[in-house]
């Protein structure tokens, strides 16, 4: 859509325009093309609206460069917000801040709390103040972590907002820094010369989307489990409800990346049952992605024997076991885990929800057809770790 603006505007104005001059002008010839003659009242408002035209198609065929800053100020707001979370949570980092405050100012605020979040304000500003790579830096440093390690997006996150501020400050026009900044956090400059002018695709656009959403969940994320250790579970299952929602809106390899780093990178979690339905799902987006052998590896890799038939049924439909999946629905349903339409909702029976001994064991199962009209089928009654949320299993085992 974004690509096709800048045509859409020219095709309306000139629409407009050779109207305009129609209604208003003398035809003088008519051969190859039209020749119109203007008084000079016409005339003048002829040229205010070409100006126009090519103003507003200038402004159009910016917003690709526009939408890149407007990212990046997002990225900031948001970690400006989670700086202040960190230094309220966890105050004494404060401590050793070489902010000062103002005896006017002390005056001015009136309380201690007053000044408090004014000394933090002071520091949010001076850690955004610096740069990007800088302000990672600088959270790991406080809060003793790694937030880098194996982050595979990390180059071209750089190398993102090193493009927002050439956007910002030369239009676009590669400098010497840029390059030197991209090469220094591994990013592949091979090719790139300075001079040359750097575009924002649509493809690019969203790849920077898909980069800004991964980085703010795993910092979130990360630094959530560093500051409140007893809220594991909590966390656990507020990342798998988003991956849910994420392979419900069909965003896979997103969903994957996500879940696998929820998985590999926490080697503590607040409960097994939430652990094991994680796995669930990051083998199902697997799958769902075209990788059954990838996703039923992970499946592999855990002791399912002992778990509930909520779960035992949502493995065996990620390996497309039918015998095994209709052979559970009327038990999974009686034990008050599952709900009926779950078959018809949960992505995990995707792949089978189709095939005709899964349509033919639903219905005579449950005496009611498994595909209902187009409307009622679109209302997604997503089940949740609480009974009324978004994952695939409640957290019963």
């Amino acid at each position: 859509m974004m690509q096709t603006l800048p045509a859409m505007r020219r095709v309306m104005d000139d629409r407009e325009i050779r109207h305009f001059v129609k209604k208003n002008g003398i035809l003088l010839q008519e051969n190859k093309f039209e020749f119109y003659q203007l008084d000079i009242y016409h005339a003048r408002s002829l040229l205010k609206r070409m100006e126009d035209s090519a103003a507003g198609y200038n402004g159009i065929r910016d917003l690709p460069k526009f939408s890149i800053m407007g990212l990046i100020g997002s990225y900031d707001l948001f970690l400006s917000d989670l700086i202040k979370v960190i230094f309220i949570t966890k105050p004494e980092i404060l401590s050793g801040s070489d902010k000062n405050i103002s005896f006017k100012d002390l005056i001015e605020t009136g309380s201690i709390e007053a000044v408090r979040n004014k000394i933090i304000e002071k520091e949010v500003e001076s850690v955004i103040r610096s740069s990007h790579a800088e302000q990672i830096e600088w959270l790991e440093a406080k809060l003793k972590i790694t937030l880098r390690k194996d982050l595979e997006i990390w180059p071209d996150f750089i190398e993102l907002c090193e493009r927002r501020n050439l956007l910002t400050h030369t239009g676009g026009t590669i400098s010497s820094q840029y390059l030197k900044v991209c090469k220094d956090h591994g990013h592949n400059t091979k090719g790139i010369k300075v001079g040359s002018v750097l575009s924002v695709t649509p493809d690019y656009y969203k790849n920077s989307v898909e980069i800004i959403q991964e980085l703010g969940i795993k910092l979130i994320h990360v630094i959530w489990r560093k500051l409140s250790p007893q809220d594991l579970n909590i966390a656990d299952r507020e990342l798998d409800d988003f991956c849910y929602r994420m392979i419900v809106g069909r965003k896979y390899k997103q969903a994957e990346k996500l879940l696998h780093f929820g998985l590999k990178t926490f080697k503590r979690h607040g409960s097994d049952a939430t652990r094991k339905q994680m796995v669930i799902n990051y083998a199902n987006t697997v799958k769902l992605g075209g990788n059954k052998e990838k996703a039923i590896e992970a499946l592999d890799e855990e002791d399912w024997s002992a778990s509930t038939e909520n779960y035992r049924i949502c493995v065996a439909a990620i390996k497309d076991d039918l015998p095994a999946v209709t052979g559970m629905m009327k038990s999974a349903v009686n034990s008050g885990r599952i709900r009926v339409s779950n078959f018809r909702e949960w992505p995990v029976f995707d792949s089978i929800r189709s095939d005709p001994m899964f349509v033919e064991a639903f219905e005579a199962e449950f005496g009611e057809p498994l595909l209902l009209d187009q409307e009622s089928s679109s209302l997604r009654n997503l089940p949740s770790h609480d009974g009324e949320a978004q994952t695939d299993l409640a957290d019963t085992e």
